[in-house]
């Protein structure tokens, strides 16, 4: 598969996943989805020891699969997209000056652990 099809694939599973939790088990978002996911990982495993095939499977699916161009080439656009749409921007305004001197401090902290790991 290619990462597209695989990241479409996730996105499909996270909708109807997410479908489930507001229709019927009406936890808060993140939560319902993290719980669906574990049930679901908890009943693919206890198939798998009943029928190995399938386990098989999933371990060549999982094999095939780099995470790292999945996540970071497709993914995390829609993820930071997705985590943008719930900040409230009058509340970033009011703290405009704490996020401006963490960033700085994190930048100049950063540039210096880098340049000193180099340097050595």
């Amino acid at each position: 598969m290619e990462p597209f099809d695989i990241a479409g694939v996730l996105l499909a599973i996270a909708a109807v996943l997410a479908y489930v939790n507001y229709k019927f088990i009406r936890l808060p978002h993140t939560i319902g989805l993290m719980l669906l996911s574990l049930v679901i990982s908890l009943l693919l495993v206890l198939i798998g020891q009943f029928f190995p095939g399938i386990e098989e499977a999933a371990s060549k699916l999982v094999a095939a699969v780099d995470f790292d161009e999945v996540l970071m080439e497709i993914m995390l656009g829609y993820l930071l997209f997705a985590g943008s749409l719930h900040v409230n921007l009058n509340d970033l305004a009011k703290q405009k000056f704490v996020i401006g001197l963490t960033a700085t401090l994190g930048v100049v902290i950063s540039t210096f652990l880098v340049g000193g790991a180099a340097f050595c």
